[in-house]
């Protein structure tokens, strides 16, 4: 019989309870549900449902604990569940949820057909069938196959390590990783009409992670060898190896082999290499062998087997054993405390008890301080925490064995250790304070401290002293008296008027488990009680001697015996600070000089006293005479120059000081002022000045371009009580210069210059002009005398009479001009005029031709020795012209030109006849024209020239 055959033998019966359980379902789900069955009935027929399609699922693809879905592919279904004729071949899938209702939810089941095996392929026909009133935690679970819990987020398995059970022995790794689900558990709330019912259901699929395959062979079916382990003695334990194997001949002989490793690889489960295992063991009948095993060790075994026959073998698969032997928790380890109570720490370690062989100890510890409670466990041989002084430290540890694959249960707790954490912190005094307190004038001494910096959980010890006066040194007290971080301490001690008081305080910091701490100490500040007492001050009277030195005198009193007298002069003058003589020890009746007293200031003398002790002084008796003095002054100031000035318009006087006045007066001026002609003005004293250097003072005087400004000073020294005598006038003057510029008309003729128009001249000021001519032919003329605003019109010119054909120019200065000062000069000159004109020029006189005139033999022209003349009045040239008979018996003519003498050469050429009849003009000419014209007719001359 084959391993198929024994399954199906199994399984056969299940699949058809299953089949009927199916039919009897699809015949339940035929008619109404709702008005047939109750609600159970309607919960037993959808987990029916689930059950019969889950028992042939090939694959089940699960979403979270409210959803999944299941697949029937026929193609991949184990071989006994393998179609058969007449059954279909396409694909079904099944999904289940939980849907959310609101405050309920519902089972819903939708189940699609697919158009092939395939369950990718086209759907083809749906169903669904929905049951409400469930509860919001209602959900589904999934177990695999070898019991491990699987866990579902999003559509993936968390795996081995989301699982709250852990992996049973015997069982392959691949088997128990393996994230499908074999059991699907309903985990519901159902409601009812009255109440609920709770819904626990489970449905089971196929899915498994197969075994390692069994080996078929020619000497029958040979399973995978079993590795059994069990205990012998000691640290001694045994693997019996079993087989399940179907043989077809009982004379079949079976044989074994092993081989082993310990302590190889990482972790628990991690296989040796080839290299690392241990060698086969030869063949043999026998099915057991021993070995030993430490705790903590990981024992590794691997076994096969093979069947004999006839000279005839065939193995079995290698079979893998891991088991890794527990560690025995050891006995309680000891604990120590070790102190660093500067840093405030301590070291809490254990010695732990002997762990088995092969394994290492590991430690933990806790503690608490002062009445706590524990703290959790801190892993580890020792710990380093932190201690406040003065706390008491209680601590306990464990122990552990380990190897790398194993660990031993904690041991019991040590006996618990207790220590006490020094103090070594004094405590801070933040500051002492003495005071006196009590009625009147005698007080008592009291000191109040503050305390800080004492460490947690403990508090302040102190102890005092203190002393008055000079007393001897005071003593270090012992600290004994419990107090609070503002401790007091009320003194026996009288301090009188004058005397002094000191106190001292000593503190540590304790706590109910340590009290031999550092003290700090510190000292008040002296506290005084203040001098209330004063001695009189009668009968006092200031004065200024012959020397002009103050004085004051007065009658001064007496203090308590214990106490000293001080006294002194006092004086207050104007705008001076109190000044106060030196102490002195003098009482009864007292004449003090004070200090100097300036000229022009009033002054108060007093006199003042108080008690004093070696310590401090009393509030002064200051008593002054009701009568205020004066001091003359004498002091009379100077200028060393003075001067006026003028901006632009208006008047100042400038000064330099050159006497000043004495300290506590001021110098004053009184100014005066006049402009041209004027009286001074009236002046007062109330220009405040300062006293040295130069000064200036705004006469507020406005004057006119040109006019004169004076300016007189007189000065003085004045106090507040006083006035000296004054020095002055001071006299300057200065004229504010003419800055205008003025202007005229002007322009010539060839014989008259022409002024008009002056204008430009500021008030007060007076038009002057002059000029000088020049013709074209000289040079400039002198200069006319300075004339008014008045002088206009034409005048002669300077430079003579302009010849004729020349031209003239004028030169003109212009200014403005004052009883006191003239402005600056403006210059104009004119263009040149037009020239003289010419009288026309007279006739020309006295004309004669040398020799005549001569005739060309071949009557091609005639000359001459030449026409002269006598000059005409006024010509500037001469225009020459001659006419003469030609051969056709007309006449013909030629003009000579020009000349500026009194003679010509005459030529001309044409045909001429025999007998010439010349008539030769000349007419004189200039600018203004021409004169007449004069006439000659020269005779010719016989005969005729080649």
């Amino acid at each position: 019989m084959t391993f198929l055959q024994l399954a199906a033998l199994v399984i056969g019966p299940i699949v058809i309870g299953a089949l009927a359980l199916g039919i009897l379902s699809a015949v339940r789900l035929g008619g109404d549900l709702t008005t047939m069955f109750t609600r159970d009935a309607s919960m037993t027929q959808m987990v029916e449902r689930m059950q019969l399609q889950l028992s042939s699922a090939t694959a089940v693809d699960v979403t979270d604990e409210y959803s999944f879905t299941s697949k029937d592919q026929p193609s991949k279904r184990l071989a006994y569940y393998m179609p058969t004729p007449g059954m279909p071949a396409f694909c079904t899938t099944n999904s289940w949820s939980f849907v959310d209702k609101g405050d309920t939810r519902a089972l819903v089941n939708v189940q699609q057909t697919h158009e092939s095996d395939s369950c990718d392929s086209r759907v083809t026909g749906e169903r669904r069938w929905e049951l409400t009133g469930f509860a919001p935690d209602s959900h589904f679970t999934y177990t695999n196959a070898s019991g491990r819990d699987l866990h579902y987020a999003g559509g993936a398995e968390g795996g081995v390590t989301a699982s709250s059970n852990a992996r049973p022995e015997g069982l392959f790794a691949n088997e128990w990783a393996f994230s499908q689900p074999s059991i699907v558990d309903v985990n519901a709330e159902m409601n009812q009409v009255f109440g609920s019912t709770t819904v626990k259901y489970s449905a089971k699929t196929p899915l498994k992670q197969p075994r390692p395959g069994v080996v078929d062979t020619d000497l029958g079916q040979l399973g995978p060898p079993v590795i059994e382990r069990s205990f012998r003695s000691g640290d001694v334990f045994r693997a019996t190896l079993s087989a399940l194997t179907v043989l077809d001949d009982p004379r079949t002989e079976i044989q074994w082999s092993w081989r082993q490793a310990q302590n190889v690889g990482a972790t628990a489960t991690s296989l040796p290499t080839e290299s690392q295992w241990g060698t086969w063991q030869a063949w043999t009948t026998l099915n057991y062998f021993d070995a030993t095993v430490l705790q903590g060790a990981k024992w590794q075994v691997q076994a096969k087997y093979r069947v004999v026959l006839s000279g005839r073998t065939a193995e079995s698969e290698v079979v893998t054993m891991t088991w890794v032997r527990p560690i025995a928790a050891p006995a309680p380890p000891t604990v120590n405390i070790a102190h660093d109570a500067a840093n405030k720490k301590a070291t809490i370690s254990s010695v732990p008890a002997t762990c088995a062989p092969g394994t290492t100890a590991e430690s933990r510890t806790r503690y608490y301080l002062n009445a706590g409670t524990w703290t959790s466990w801190a892993e580890g041989a020792s710990q380093t925490i932190s201690v406040p002084e003065g706390a008491r430290i209680t601590a306990a540890a464990q122990a552990r064995c380990r190897t790398p694959y194993a660990v031993s249960e904690w041991s019991k707790s040590s006996a618990e250790k207790q220590s006490v954490q020094q103090i070594v912190t004094a405590p801070k005094i933040e500051s002492i304070v003495a005071t006196l307190e009590g009625p009147e004038w005698n007080l008592y001494g009291t000191l109040q401290a503050s305390l800080s910096s004492c460490p947690a959980d403990t508090t302040y010890a102190a102890g005092w002293v203190d002393r008055r006066n000079e007393d001897p040194a005071m003593a270090t007290p012992n600290p004994s008296l419990k107090v609070t971080e503002r401790p007091s301490y009320l003194s026996s001690l009288l301090i009188r008027e004058g005397e002094r008081y000191q106190g001292r305080i000593v503190a540590k910091c304790v706590s109910p488990y340590y009290s031999a701490s550092p003290t700090a100490s510190r000292d008040s500040a002296w506290v005084i009680n203040p001098i209330k007492s004063q001695p009189t001050v009668t009968n006092v009277v200031s004065s200024i001697d012959s020397n002009q030195q103050a004085r004051v005198t007065a009658t001064i009193g007496t203090c308590p015996a214990w106490l000293s007298v001080r006294s002194h002069s006092i004086n207050t003058q104007t705008n001076q600070p109190t000044s106060d003589g030196q102490w002195t020890t003098l009482t009864g009746n007292v004449d003090w000089v004070v200090l100097e007293i300036f000229q022009g200031s009033q002054f108060t003398a007093g006199a003042g006293a108080r008690c004093v002790s070696s310590y401090t002084q009393g509030p002064e008796n200051r008593v002054f005479d009701s009568a205020a003095r004066v001091k003359p002054i004498t002091t009379q100031p100077s200028l060393s120059a003075w001067w006026a000035t003028t901006n632009p318009a208006w008047g100042f006087g400038n000064g330099t000081v050159g006497t000043t006045c004495p300290a506590g007066t001021s110098l004053q001026g009184y100014g005066q002022s006049a402009v041209d002609y004027e009286g001074w003005s009236a002046g007062s004293w109330s220009i405040g000045l300062p006293n040295g250097g130069n000064f200036t003072w705004d006469a507020g005087r406005w004057m006119n371009e040109g006019a004169r400004f004076q300016a007189a000073f007189h000065v003085r020294c004045i106090s507040g009580f006083a006035i000296g005598p004054q020095n002055g006038p001071y006299i300057a003057g200065t004229v504010r210069p003419i800055t205008s510029t003025p202007w005229s008309d002007v322009s010539t003729g060839w014989a008259t210059l022409y002024h008009y128009n002056p204008r430009g001249c500021p008030a007060g000021t007076s038009y002057q002009w002059a000029y000088q001519t020049q013709n074209s032919a000289s040079g400039w003329s002198s200069w006319s005398d300075w004339m008014g605003a008045g002088s206009v019109g034409g005048y002669g010119t300077r430079s003579g009479n302009t010849p004729y054909g020349e031209s003239l120019r004028g030169y003109v200065t212009m200014r403005c001009v004052s009883d006191f000062t003239q402005g600056s000069q403006v210059q104009a000159m004119t263009g040149w005029s037009g020239a003289r004109p010419w009288p026309a020029p007279s006739t020309p006189g006295g004309l004669s031709v040398s020799g005549g005139v001569v005739r060309f033999c071949d009557n091609s022209g005639w000359s001459s020795a030449g026409i002269s003349w006598s000059p005409s009045a006024y010509a500037s040239y001469y225009g020459v012209y001659a006419s003469w008979r030609n051969s056709l018996g007309g006449r013909s003519s030629k003009d000579f030109g020009t000349t500026g003498g009194t003679s010509m050469s005459l030529y001309a050429g044409g045909q001429v006849s025999g007998t010439l009849s010349v008539i030769a003009s000349v007419t004189a000419y200039n600018s203004a024209g021409s004169s007449g014209t004069a006439s000659i007719s020269p005779s010719q001359a016989p005969g005729c020239v080649s």
